[in-house]
């Protein structure tokens, strides 16, 4: 699982607010560069990931909002 937290804390409004930029997600991910040494493995395949399921939170704030996921 990948956890990308698209809030980021707004000084103005004195609290979180979403990212709301573009997000765009493949099929396949590379993770070779954000592993340690300890983690690297002899076979390149064992840093490329495949994408199972996407779950998406549909709101403005952190702490409200609906989530729904996209499974394959």
């Amino acid at each position: 699982m990948l956890h990308l937290r698209r809030f980021e804390y707004d000084w103005q409004q004195d609290m979180n607010v979403k990212i709301m930029s573009k997000l765009e997600i493949f099929e396949e991910l590379e993770m070779k560069k954000y592993l340690t040494k300890q983690t690297h493995s002899a076979n390149p395949e064992d840093s490329v990931y495949q994408l199972f399921g996407v779950l998406i939170h549909q709101g403005r704030a952190s702490g409200s909002g609906h989530y729904i996921t996209y499974i394959r």
